[in-house]
C-alpha cells in the first residue's frame, strides 16, 4: 500500500475481518482443506467466499449486538 500498488489499494482491508475474529476471542482451524470456524467450512480456495457472500457490517456495535441475539455476553 506504501507503494500504491493498485492490487494492495483494492484489497488493503482483506484481513480485517480475521483479525477482528481473533481479537474478538474467535478461532479458524484448518481441516481437510477447509478454513472451519464454528460450525461452517469452506474450502480454502473457493472464490465463493467473496462471490456469494454479500459485505456486512463487523463494526465492534454490529458484531454485540449479533453477539447479544445468539446468547452471547
Amino acid at each position: 500500500m506504501d507503494n500504491e500498488v493498485p492490487i494492495a489499494l483494492q484489497f488493503h482491508d482483506l484481513y480485517d475481518p480475521i483479525i477482528k475474529l481473533f481479537e474478538r476471542g474467535g478461532r479458524i482451524s484448518y481441516h481437510h482443506n477447509e478454513l472451519v470456524c464454528g460450525n461452517h467450512a469452506w474450502a480454502r480456495n473457493s472464490g465463493a467466499i467473496t462471490r456469494d457472500i454479500p459485505p456486512q457490517d463487523i463494526s465492534d456495535e454490529a458484531l454485540d449486538r449479533i453477539d447479544h441475539d445468539n446468547g452471547g455476553n
